[in-house]
């Protein structure tokens, strides 16, 4: 969930520099197969994504410059910066109730992080305003001041987009950037009712558009806790909401550091309902009928600051599983939470900018899933073991053909950040014709942290056995 970046941020000791030692996964190694079909089975367009959270880290690329390549070698689509109240460190930019005063803004901490983000990849970031200035708040910590968020947001998109924000002295702040922000999101797991919540968003929505009616918008940005909580709030939604929707925001970070292995990876098998529930609620309107759902935070475990499960080879078995689940569902983004923070969360290091396994795990989605302009599916058939081993199969419009393979088998039902079970998977693609090449990428217990997994050239057979050392996920790629 988003709101433990305060979690991440504050606790240093429970930063870590390394994963643990890799070792392979004991036991005997367990045999599966599956073959790829020439059919199509629909659309798979889910962009691999990451966030980057201001409010405790707005120093990040200054102090740790190598951060800034990392980012921008992931190269993420629609990158999601999350601006929260930090009580310690001024990063809402407003810091005066009278917005027109000289001394109203101070951009310098957010632009530290906006402005390298928005000079990076697809130059087309996601802001999520998760906060209010605190005057904006009822003594229940609810935002109530409408009309004056409606005006602050207005004002951020003065600033990014233009004109600026005049000022009574006769200046105008505005961005150093050429590129402006389009995509803007509306709070974050918010304490609002769904009710609550369309007020507002009927009220801030027009009040940004009005300054640039070529924006984009994100709207509801809530945690899935069960299903009648987001039954509920997507109703409310879908049946009040008047102003422009082009996303729809979830998340899903369903589990905590208590959770067995075999819980955490239960949830996996919930998530493509959620997002099926999510369009179908949806279609009750019919202006939403057709606006897609981005999963703009993941990860697991979210509650706990010691698991490490995040940033261990077990990451590279759930977080592939829940990409294809989700994606197979039609989820149309994966943001990771978070791109700098401990070792329970991130995808590189905030004590030391190393990377962490996560992080190569997110780079090679990425690479492997590009969006646009998305992949079709291939059907499945033969699948001997897919309780323990996930496969998501796609050919991209150049013809190559791209098969992920997951296993997240658990070897024992007690594990908590435990091995897996080595697997040895049998991938027939007889029915998909010639290739003249094929290459393997394998991330898991054996994968260099620091410099990431190697893509190797492999002999092409229509039977081709892929090995994984317990909890990990293989790519092949057959090029035509």
């Amino acid at each position: 969930m988003l709101f433990v970046g305060l979690l991440a941020g504050a606790c240093g000791d429970a930063g870590t520099s390394s994963n643990p030692t890799p070792t392979a996964a004991p036991g005997p190694t367990h045999n599966a197969s599956v073959t790829i079909g020439r059919t199509t089975a629909g659309t798979f367009q889910v962009m691999a994504s990451t966030i980057v959270e201001v409010t405790w880290e707005w120093w990040l690329f200054q102090r740790f410059p190598r951060a800034q390549t990392l980012l921008s070698d992931m190269a993420a689509r629609h990158t999601l910066i999350v601006l929260d109240w930090n009580e310690w460190v001024p990063v809402i930019p407003q810091v005066d109730r009278d917005p027109t005063s000289p001394s109203a803004w101070s951009f310098t901490n957010l632009d530290a992080i906006v402005q390298p983000i928005l000079g990076m990849g697809d130059h087309s970031p996601d802001f999520m305003i998760s906060a209010a200035p605190p005057w904006m708040y009822d003594a229940n910590h609810k935002l109530t001041d409408l009309a004056g968020f409606a005006e602050y947001a207005a004002n951020l998109v003065r600033y990014y987009n233009g004109p600026g924000i005049r000022l009574r002295d006769g200046t105008t702040l505005r961005s150093a950037s050429p590129y402006p922000i389009q995509y803007w999101s509306i709070l974050n797991e918010t304490n609002l009712s769904g009710t609550e919540y369309i007020r507002l968003y009927n009220v801030v929505v027009p009040a940004m558009r009005a300054v640039d009616p070529s924006l984009k918008f994100v709207a509801a940005e809530i945690a899935y806790a069960n299903t009648q909580q987001m039954r509920d709030f997507m109703t409310a939604f879908a049946q009040g909401v008047t102003a422009q929707v082009d996303v729809v925001g979830i998340h899903f970070v369903p589990s905590g550091w208590q959770d067995s292995d075999l819980k955490v990876l239960s949830y996996a098998l919930d998530s493509g309902p959620v997002v099926r529930l999510v369009y179908d609620l949806l279609s009750t309107n019919p202006r939403l009928a057709n606006v897609p759902v981005w999963i703009t935070s993941y990860n697991s475990p979210a509650w706990g600051l010691t698991d490490p499960r995040p940033t261990s080879p077990f990451y590279a078995a759930w977080a592939p599983y829940v990409f294809s689940q989700m994606g197979q569902a039609g989820a149309q983004s994966f943001h990771h939470w978070e791109f700098a923070a401990n070792v329970q969360f991130g995808e590189i290091d905030q004590e030391t900018g190393n990377t962490f396994l996560s992080y190569w795990v997110d780079y090679w989605l990425g690479r492997y899933f590009s969006t646009p302009p998305g992949q079709e599916l291939l059907s499945l058939s033969n699948q001997s073991d897919p309780a323990n081993v996930e496969t998501l199969a796609v050919r991209r419009r150049d013809g190559t053909v791209v098969v992920m393979l997951v296993d997240h088998a658990v070897a024992d039902p007690l594990d908590n950040n435990g091995k897996g079970v080595p697997y040895t998977i049998t991938v027939d693609v007889s029915s998909l014709g010639v290739f003249s090449a094929a290459k393997e990428l394998v991330v898991d217990v054996t994968t260099d942290v620091a410099h990431g997994p190697t893509e190797r050239t492999i002999p092409y057979s229509t039977r081709i056995p892929v090995n994984l050392n317990g909890y990990g996920v293989a790519f092949i790629s057959l090029m035509p």
